[in-house]
């Protein structure tokens, strides 16, 4: 079931949890070709360089102390 939510819940949980981990974390993952909308309706940009291009990946860099481009992601107000 698509637009009930769901994947943005659980999309904030995890960043809530990476963000209070001890350590500064970088989550780095790819997504398939129909996540893509979604992870940029999020406000990630796609990184498009490597092997597969189609499955593209997507950052939050917790490390800087920061959440502006370099995280790649803007939270949810």
């Amino acid at each position: 079931m698509r637009l009930a939510g769901t994947g943005r819940a659980l999309m904030d949980f995890i960043f809530d949890w990476s963000r209070v981990r001890p350590q500064p974390m970088i989550l780095d993952w790819q997504a398939s070709p129909s996540a893509i909308g979604f992870y940029e309706a999020l406000g990630f940009h796609p990184d498009r360089v490597g092997d597969f291009p189609e499955y593209p990946g997507f950052t939050l860099d917790h490390r800087s102390g920061s959440e502006e481009p370099a995280a790649q992601h803007v939270p949810r107000q």
